[in-house]
């Protein structure tokens, strides 16, 4: 059987060096207490906090880089199973930080007043910091936590929940572009802590950041049944379901929508029957989630919505007028330029990458990723959450940005 190439060898390596860099960092041997001081002064008190996940994960990537040394059959396999269990490891046991941010709060408060079969987008919330507060998430983020509300009465761990999820979407694309590739990706996701910390605190951009990995995902897999010649109803449904997750994106968060024209180019150039297929989807879906809440008075909704835009008029949040406020530049948060300059970014990048058509689904990943970071750069107010929303897409634009390594290392020489 072929041997893995060096370059596939070298990702495979790098995986490795990756995750046993993060089990140091999260206390294998307990090694950053000795920084700076002599050896033989490291003593036990300095192994006190040695995490036994950690230590194991450093075991095991010192076993699964012997194995890539060596060729082993599999290697490729072998390196991905680490790369997912480093991962899951990673935000497993992290605990619940629901203080730092107000938006699961102001969720499950939203979901105690549907449960009434009332409309939370008439309802003045308490649980919002400060009070009364706009909720401005759109239906699909309360289906989406309806979820384990329904089913456990809690939501305080399906962020969680979602980050896992998250590792697992990225581990599939493995057999679409290469074990390599996809191991890579798994790793860097899976060691992004401020992906891994914004998942339990929270916040609901991990949610945002799963609805589109898996909608691009299901897309590539579609393209894939294609390109192989699988059969046509296995690629009409793959389409059909990353059609069905874009839509729960879109009714998710107003910062998904962006996306949206990039995967519809991609699609209306690939395949211009299947683009209209799913872009009705994306439609009617969105239409029929959003219609109920509009009753009995339209301005509810409309209005919390909106005022989720403009509801934060002073700088916060690692933006440009932060930076410059910072460095002793005087901005009036209110100044009229700074209202005109945003739109002008936004929609300037916006064009200039849509005039750029998307040749991989990675690309439009890309695309998008690239709109949404510059608004947050231009926004009065952009908080690490959504840093870490598109870090992650990034991530996903990485991983789906070719076709299949042909060198994938699954196996050795024979």
């Amino acid at each position: 059987m072929r041997a893995a190439d060096g370059s596939s060898n070298l990702l495979l390596l790098t995986v490795v060096a990756i995750g046993a860099t993060w089990s140091l960092g999260a206390g294998a041997l307990a090694i950053p207490a000795c920084v700076g001081q002599p050896l033989l002064r490291c003593g036990t008190s300095a192994y006190n906090h040695v995490d036994p996940w950690a230590t194991a994960m450093l075991v095991l990537g010192i076993i699964v880089g012997y194995a890539v040394f060596r060729k082993v059959r599999e290697a490729g396999a072998i390196v991905l199973f680490y790369a997912v269990t480093f991962a899951v490891v990673n935000r497993a046991f992290r605990y619940p930080q629901l203080w730092v941010s107000d938006v699961i709060n102001a969720t499950r408060e939203a979901l105690g007043v549907m449960s009434t079969g009332a409309n939370p987008y008439l309802h003045d919330f308490l649980t919002t910091a400060p009070q009364h507060s706009p909720f401005p998430y759109l239906p699909g983020e309360l289906f989406f936590y309806g979820i384990p509300y329904v089913l456990i009465h809690s939501v305080d761990t399906w962020g969680k929940v979602t980050g896992i999820a998250t590792v697992f979407v990225l581990a599939s694309l493995a057999p679409v572009v290469g074990t390599a590739r996809a191991a890579l990706c798994v790793a860097l996701y899976g060691t992004f802590e401020l992906a891994a910390a914004t998942s339990v605190d929270g916040t609901n951009d991990s949610g945002a950041a799963f609805m589109l990995l898996a909608a691009a995902v299901l897309l590539a897999w579609s393209d894939a049944a294609r390109d192989r010649g699988w059969p046509q109803r296995t690629a009409t449904v793959l389409s059909i379901a990353s059609a069905v997750f874009l839509a729960w994106a879109m009714l998710y968060k107003a910062t998904t929508w962006p996306f949206f024209p990039f995967f519809a180019l991609y699609l209306w150039r690939r395949d211009r029957r299947n683009a209209i297929r799913s872009i009705a989807i994306v439609a009617v879906l969105f239409v029929a989630a959003i219609v109920p809440f509009l009753f009995p008075d339209p301005s509810g909704f409309f209005g919390n919505v909106y005022r989720g835009f403009v509801f934060n008029e002073y700088f916060y949040g690692l933006t440009i007028w932060t930076g410059l406020t910072n460095a002793g530049v005087p901005i009036d948060a209110g100044a009229r330029f700074i209202s005109i300059l945003f739109p002008i970014a936004v929609i300037g990048t916006f064009l200039v990458l849509f005039a750029i058509p998307a040749r991989t689904v990675g690309g439009v990943l890309a695309r998008g990723t690239a709109v949404i970071t510059t608004a947050l750069l231009f926004a009065h107010f952009a908080t690490s959450s959504y840093y870490a929303y598109a870090g992650a897409l990034f991530i996903g634009a990485v991983a789906l940005a070719g076709s299949r390594e042909e060198s994938a290392p699954t196996a050795a020489a024979s």
